[in-house]
This record gives C-alpha cells, sequence and structure tokens, in this order.
C-alpha cells in the first residue's frame, strides 16, 4: 500500500511538473530530460511490479505458477507505458527534443490518476466485504 501511497504523490508531481518543464523552452535541455526519464522509471517499474500480482484461479486458490500469473496481468497498459516512456526518445531526435511534441505524447499518462482512484476503490470494497474488523485492524497494526 506505501508504493501505491508514493506513486500517486508521484503521478501528482508528474502533471504539475511536466507542463512547467515543457514551458520553460521550445526544445528540452539534457537535464529535464533525465528529470522527465526519471518520472517514466518510476512508471515502467510500477507497471511491471504489476505483472506480478497474484490472482485466485479456478480452484479458489491463489495460482502458483508464475507463468500463469504473468500472462494473466499481461494487458495493453504495459505496453503502452512503454511507449510512452520510450516513445518521444525513438521517434523524435533526442538532442532537439520539441517540448511541445513531447507534452503531447505523454499526456495520455495523465489517465493514471482515474486509474489509482478505480484501484483504490476495488481495494476498499474487496476487504471491506471480505475482511473483519478484527483482521482491519490487525493489518492496521
Amino acid at each position: 500500500m506505501q508504493w501505491g501511497n508514493f506513486l500517486q504523490a508521484m503521478t501528482i508531481t508528474y502533471v504539475f511538473v511536466l507542463p512547467l518543464i515543457v514551458s520553460f523552452d521550445r526544445i528540452l535541455t539534457p537535464y529535464h530530460i533525465s528529470l522527465l526519464l526519471m518520472f517514466d522509471t518510476i512508471f515502467i517499474i510500477d507497471r511491471f511490479a504489476d505483472l506480478f500480482v497474484g490472482f485466485i484461479n479456478k480452484e479458489e486458490e491463489f495460482e502458483p505458477k508464475l507463468i500463469l500469473v504473468l500472462m494473466n496481468n499481461f494487458s495493453s497498459s504495459f505496453y503502452l507505458e512503454l511507449v510512452w516512456a520510450f516513445g518521444p526518445y525513438v521517434f523524435f531526435d533526442v538532442g532537439k527534443l520539441d517540448s511541445i511534441s513531447y507534452f503531447i505524447f505523454k499526456f495520455p499518462r495523465y489517465n493514471r490518476l482515474f486509474e489509482m482512484g478505480t484501484a483504490v476503490t476495488i481495494y476498499l470494497d474487496y476487504y471491506g466485504k471480505n475482511w473483519n474488523v478484527f483482521e482491519i485492524q490487525k493489518v492496521q497494526k
């Protein structure tokens, strides 16, 4: 849960930092590119970690096979994250990376804000229905 809080804070920071950085100059400086790459790295790590989230199989128990967990969790959001993270560096000249093109390329990432709210709701609904008060208090300690 702490990773989710950290990622939420990073996403909110990203929402404010990206427009500020791209408004400084028409061409992104190497410093700004490295700063934005830091955010990309964090978001890629998150999507990579999402691949390893377990699930309950047909026998009503957690799936023990890693390959089945990976296959279950692969989705278009993983591939889109790769495109959003590394696309500007593949499709544009890094030395002359236009800030407006970069912003337009990265704008779909703002969707992460809406995904996180949904994830929190699903988490709370699941544990609210399946745990009793004592189990919730045990986890809070």
